[in-house]
């Protein structure tokens, strides 16, 4: 049964064409954030597609950058957020919500720049 306000927030949604969601997109927009997110951990997250399983099965390489793992998913969550809005899917507020975390994670131009390219490339895909 589910309950309202509550999902798996330790699973990240899909970006598989029509895979079924593992993760609603009902707390997207309350998340809490990563101490920094730069373009080392952008092209990191990069390199493996946002694969986090494959990272961790080739050695989680810079390991050192991730700490604890919350800019992984930060970086997942702003990906999937910023898709939905470059999508035309989101409110005004979820927009400016996840725009707001952009600039506030990233304060690096560069990794914005990344993030936004990276959101790109997913729409250009289910096209």
């Amino acid at each position: 049964m589910s309950q309202e306000g509550v999902d798996d927030r330790d699973l990240s949604a899909s970006f598989v064409v029509g895979a079924t969601p593992r993760r609603s997109t009902s707390s997207l927009d309350d998340m809490s954030a990563p101490a920094s997110i730069s373009s080392a951990l952008v092209q990191i997250y990069m390199d493996f597609d946002g694969n986090v399983d494959m990272y961790q099965r080739r050695g989680m390489p810079k390991r050192e950058l991730y700490g604890d793992g919350c800019a992984w998913h930060a970086i997942d969550g702003l990906r999937t957020r910023l898709y939905i809005v470059a999508a035309g899917l989101a409110s005004a507020k979820f927009s400016a919500s996840a725009e707001a975390d952009l600039l506030a994670w990233a304060p690096d131009e560069e990794a914005r720049r990344m993030v936004l390219a990276m959101v790109d490339r997913d729409l250009q895909s289910k096209r």
